[in-house]
């Protein structure tokens, strides 16, 4: 999978916040905020119905133990343990999870073969700056801009 947000579940049972029938392997995206059945976020595992639910992790990033066991993953091929500092505003009544401007997932991603015709899941260029950001968003802020007259 690529350019994926995992974030905001709820797991299907104790210790577990998220379940995958596949072995899954992730490319500039984020697992961030995810419980388990008892709302626990510190320390349940990403489970596959063979063991971990991710075989790897190039440039994404794991935060909040959300997955113990994809954590440990997190530390190679430019990925992190940070918190991505999602935007959390509400449309249509569900979380927004875009990046804030000083996301550390920001043009941290790893550069793919994308295209001119290649957008986000708003619609935005999947690159905006020097790298695509980590997740389903690319954050579209910019610096501050002053007008004088």
């Amino acid at each position: 999978i690529r350019n994926v947000t995992i974030a905001g579940n709820k797991g299907p049972s104790p210790a577990v916040a998220l379940y995958s029938t596949a072995r899954l392997s992730a490319v500039n995206s984020v697992v961030a905020y995810n419980s388990d059945k008892n709302d626990v976020t510190n320390g349940p595992s990403c489970r596959g119905s063979d063991g971990p639910a991710f075989s790897g992790l190039d440039h994404s990033c794991v935060f909040d133990d959300s997955c113990t066991n994809v954590a440990a993953k997190a530390t190679v091929a430019g990925s992190i343990q940070k918190d991505p500092l999602f935007n959390l505003e509400m449309r249509k009544s569900q979380p927004y999870w875009s990046l804030r401007g000083t996301s550390p997932c920001k043009n941290t991603g790893a550069r793919l073969d994308y295209t001119a015709d290649d957008v986000d899941l708003e619609g935005r260029p999947r690159v905006i700056g020097s790298r695509p950001d980590m997740g389903c968003y690319e954050c579209a802020l910019g610096g501050m801009a002053i007008i004088v007259r």
